[in-house]
C-alpha cells in the first residue's frame, strides 16, 4: 500500500515536468494568426533530444548554439504548411545558422531584416529567433 502511494506521489509530481514547455515570450503561429486554420500539437526539442528530429543536421545547430526548437504542423485552405522556429543561444548564432540554411532565394520579403523565400519554404532571421 505504501509504495502505491509513494508511485502515486511520484506520478502527480513529476507528470508537469514530462511535458516541454515554450517559454511565454516564444513566438508561434497560433489560432490568432489563422483562426480558420487547424494545428497540430507542437512538439519541442531542446539539447541533444535534436537528434530525435533532425538528426543528420543536429550537430550543426549544436555546433551553432542550439538552444530549443518548437515545431507545429498546419492544415490551412487546402494545404499543409510546417513551422519550426528555432531559438538560438544568441543573435549571432541565429544568423549564422540561417546564412548556412538559406539557398536559392527567389527573393527576400521585408518581414524582417533577414529573410529568405524559396519555393517551398520561407526563413525569417530575428534576434535569437530563426
Amino acid at each position: 500500500m505504501l509504495k502505491n502511494l509513494v508511485v502515486s506521489i511520484i506520478l502527480i509530481l513529476g507528470f508537469p515536468a514530462c511535458f516541454a514547455q515554450l517559454p511565454e515570450d516564444f513566438p508561434a503561429v497560433n489560432k490568432t494568426d489563422l483562426p480558420d486554420a487547424k494545428f497540430s500539437p507542437s512538439k519541442t526539442f531542446n539539447g541533444s533530444a535534436l537528434f530525435g528530429y533532425i538528426d543528420g543536421g543536429a550537430e550543426l545547430y549544436l555546433e551553432y548554439g542550439f538552444s530549443l526548437v518548437s515545431v507545429t504542423e498546419i492544415e490551412y485552405m487546402r494545404g499543409k504548411y510546417k513551422t519550426e522556429i528555432y531559438k538560438m543561444n544568441g543573435p549571432e548564432e541565429a544568423f549564422g545558422i540561417f546564412s548556412v540554411s538559406k539557398y536559392r532565394c527567389l527573393n527576400m520579403p521585408a518581414l524582417s531584416e533577414f529573410t529568405c523565400r524559396t519555393k517551398y519554404q520561407l526563413q525569417i532571421c530575428k534576434g535569437p529567433i530563426t
